[in-house]
């Protein structure tokens, strides 16, 4: 019995310690809930945490922004893409700090266990 509630309990642990979040310069472990392409070539980009936390003006209050000037912004869209046809978590959305729109400088991908 005891066994089950320690396993009970890691299993809590480690979902928690998985959740989504933004703090001031980033976004960590997040599902892409939304990729807007407008005309102009920005992308933007609805996560599953709070953008409003991050140290920047989001988009609308809730995006994220790419502008296609943006060196290497071709492959930030093609991973964050391919992260959210694939149902898999962002590991981090660097946000540019105090910026209009937060503006995406890098993300990372990582190994998911599930």
């Amino acid at each position: 019995m005891k066994k089950i509630f320690c396993l009970l309990g890691f299993g809590i642990i480690s979902s928690i310690a998985q959740a989504d979040f933004c703090n001031s310069d980033y976004c960590g472990d997040v599902y892409i809930d939304k990729l807007y392409v407008a005309d102009s070539g920005f992308v933007y980009v609805a996560t599953s945490a709070d953008e409003k936390i991050l140290n920047c003006q989001a988009e609308s209050g809730m995006y994220l922004t790419l502008s296609p000037d943006d060196k290497g912004s071709d492959r930030i869209y093609s991973t964050l893409l391919a992260a959210q046809i694939s149902g898999r978590k962002v590991s981090t959305i660097q946000v540019a700090d105090n910026s209009q729109g937060c503006r995406i400088q890098y993300i990372t991908l990582g190994r998911q266990f599930n």
